[in-house]
């Protein structure tokens, strides 16, 4: 793989590498699969697409101005070296991928600018009015059946390695026992959870959501019980049965701000890509 020249800055080759690795864990891809030519391709090509797109975005933002406060940079840096066994561990870490601490840091710098640009441009799009929503209920009325569905919550503990795996075990099994014990379970999963956004919240789901293994007991169990503990791909978890409902139509009222939040959405995502189709146009990329 070659580095990449987007408007004449060079991006390393092992930024493309990055961004491929990250794909095959988005997309359950086990690295055996590569022996496949075709998907192989195919990965590489969306992995230096995703690096430019990201490269043109932080151009754009450098272009208008928009300044990166370097105090959140370190406080993200803190964040991962306490997370990660401290600064040699960390350094170490980067040091097998490629990186070095600086390089780290600017990666840092490049995703906020990203994150700076693309916050600017959502600000900028018009939220949809309620008859927008009547709309789109209207014409889409089949897809708001609601099946069966329970509400779910999660306390998540990440393992690093092998060698890591029985230690988080244990000690998410712990945490699972204090929640059985009475203890307030949204505080433990904002003081204990490697994913404590939205309070560990999954919102309403259904079975085809999940795993067998695991739809057989939510949509069995009753509310506010725990399930055992799962393992994941690098994490053990456990779940919490919040509240269930059954199959129905939903009424407009129902899914009103479903609509609403989704219809967002969906203009802000067009407006990022207006923005990047006008920058592709005009961008000269090469390798090297």
């Amino acid at each position: 793989m070659n580095a990449l020249i987007v408007n004449g800055e060079r991006i390393d080759a092992s930024r493309v590498d990055q961004e491929r690795d990250q794909l095959l864990q988005d997309l359950s891809v086990n690295p055996s699969q590569l022996a496949n030519d075709r998907l192989r391709l195919v990965l590489l090509d969306q992995a230096k697409q995703n690096v430019i797109d990201h490269y043109l975005l932080h151009q754009e933002a450098s272009k208008k101005g928009l300044e990166i406060d370097e105090e959140k940079v370190e406080e993200r840096v803190q964040w991962m070296v306490e997370r990660n066994g401290g600064l040699e561990s960390v350094t170490r870490q980067l040091e097998e991928r490629g990186f070095s601490i600086e390089s780290f840091k600017e990666q840092i710098r490049v995703r906020m600018r990203v994150d700076a640009i693309i916050d600017q441009l959502h600000e900028s799009v018009s939220a949809p009015k309620d008859r927008h929503a009547k709309k789109h209920y209207k014409e889409n009325k089949e897809n708001f059946f609601k099946p069966d569905q329970v509400q779910l919550q999660q306390l998540v503990k990440r393992f690093r390695n092998s060698s890591d795996r029985f230690r988080v075990k244990k000690e998410t099994t712990k945490i699972r026992q204090s929640a059985i014990d009475g203890n307030p379970f949204t505080q433990l999963v904002v003081q204990k959870s490697d994913q404590p956004e939205n309070d560990g919240m999954l919102g309403w789901v259904s079975k085809d959501e999940f795993p067998e293994t695991v739809s057989e007991f939510v949509f069995s169990a009753q509310v506010g019980s725990f399930s055992e503990l799962l393992e994941g791909d690098g994490f053990w978890y456990f779940l919490k049965v919040c509240d269930r409902r059954e199959a129905h139509q939903a009424e407009f009222a129902e899914v009103k701000e479903e609509i609403l939040e989704k219809l967002f959405q969906e203009s802000k995502t067009q407006a990022v890509q207006e923005l990047l189709t006008s920058l592709r146009k005009k961008a000269v990329i090469s390798e090297e």
